[in-house]
């Protein structure tokens, strides 16, 4: 697993593991794989699904926000959280700063660049 800077209760506030992130039993359990970002499967095998993007983060900073579909991370398609995961581990271990998403939006689609480590203060 990937560390991250969220706290384990501010996960838990994003999307209770008991519950996933529609608030349903049963639903998908959110991942966190960036800082301030959660994602679930997406439809059909196709990206996956931002379900919480937490206030005052890079990702909401890039306006990324629930309903996004992240398709590729660092140029890989992605259809699953660990993927993402697997993705962004692979750029930190080749010593890379950031990871660029490609994100669909409704119809269009653009590529967002987010940092591996936010800065500690």
């Amino acid at each position: 697993h990937a560390t991250l800077d969220l706290r384990e209760d501010e996960v838990a506030a994003l999307a209770p593991a008991d519950r996933g992130p529609t608030g349903k039993p049963g639903a998908p359990a959110a991942a966190n794989v960036l800082p301030g970002l959660s994602v679930i499967p997406g439809e059909e095998d196709e990206g996956v699904s931002v379900v919480a993007v937490a206030p005052n983060s890079e990702a909401a900073d890039k306006q990324l926000r629930t309903g996004s579909v992240i398709l590729l991370v660092s140029g890989e398609p992605v259809s699953s959280p660990e993927e993402v995961t697997e993705q962004v581990e692979a750029a930190r271990s080749a010593g890379r700063e950031a990871v660029l998403l490609l994100v669909r939006e409704g119809t269009q689609e653009r590529f967002v660049a987010l940092r591996l480590e936010s800065e500690q203060g």
